[in-house]
């Protein structure tokens, strides 16, 4: 019996012994590659740096969709992103708004990971009011209209600042300049916001309306990614979201949603 538990007992410590090489290794490699990513984003951060300094020579829409198809790597880099995060999605959104504030569907997408994969909603802000500053209601060689940036400006200022007034006041604005438009696309864009903006101004703190504008975030065709995210929050605040056989988004709000 003594000799089998001595056998039993060494089996055992060469098991373990094993196993800590083994969980060893792991951890090597694991600070390799974290040490690696790491890197990778001090040379990105170094080139987001050098890009704000780069004159003006008159190329600079050509600088702002250079760093916009780099931002589309960086941002869908998903092993990397889940390892070290999305600090540099301002960086992107800073270049791109100063080399061009008229691209609206850059905006648009840079708007969304700034506040919520990288955390910072004020500077998501500031970046829109500097470009809505430079744009007008109708503008020639963009794809997505300017009042769509209004909209961006005031889910950020209700979802992530609680400043209900001063979506009301966005939301207002991108109507406005959604009137230059006849289309119908704009026509049911105007209605849709119109009824945000009558419920924001009787209910300030609803919870419908977060949910509201969360699902306006849904509408603008977000990538896979931020498409989950956005259903996490919606579920967050007590709502499902639910895709038909066709496509069609079905939100349902909670019961006794105020």
């Amino acid at each position: 019996m003594l000799v089998y538990i001595a056998v039993l007992a060494t089996s055992l410590s060469g098991i373990v012994i094993s196993q800590q090489n083994h969980l060893d290794d792991i951890r090597k490699d694991l600070d390799s590659t974290l040490d690696r990513y790491q890197a990778e984003k001090n040379r990105e951060q170094m080139e987001m740096g050098v890009f704000s300094y780069i004159p003006r020579l008159g190329f600079d829409n050509v600088l702002a969709d250079w760093i916009y198809l780099k931002f589309v790597q960086y941002f869908g880099d998903t092993e990397v992103r889940d390892s070290i995060g999305y600090s540099l999605c301002p960086d992107y959104f800073e270049n791109v708004i100063t080399k061009d504030p008229r691209f609206t569907d850059a905006i648009n997408t840079l708007e969304v990971c700034t506040s919520i994969f990288a955390g910072d909603p004020v500077q998501s802000i500031n970046n829109l009011e500097a470009s809505l500053k430079q744009i007008q209601p109708k503008m020639s060689g963009i794809q997505l209209r300017p009042y769509y940036i209004w909209r961006s400006l005031g889910i950020n200022q209700l979802l992530f600042l609680g400043k209900s007034s001063k979506t009301v006041e966005s939301y207002q604005k991108a109507i406005d300049w959604a009137q230059d438009y006849q289309d119908e696309d704009s026509q049911r864009f105007i209605a849709n916001l119109q009824e945000s903006v009558d419920y924001l101004a009787k209910n300030p703190n609803s919870t419908m309306a977060q949910i509201g504008a969360w699902v306006n975030v849904l509408n603008t065709n977000p990538d896979e990614k931020t498409f989950k995210r956005v259903v996490q929050e919606i579920k967050s605040l007590g709502g499902t979201v639910e895709i038909s056989s066709d496509g069609q988004l079905k939100v349902t709000l909670p019961k006794n949603t105020d």
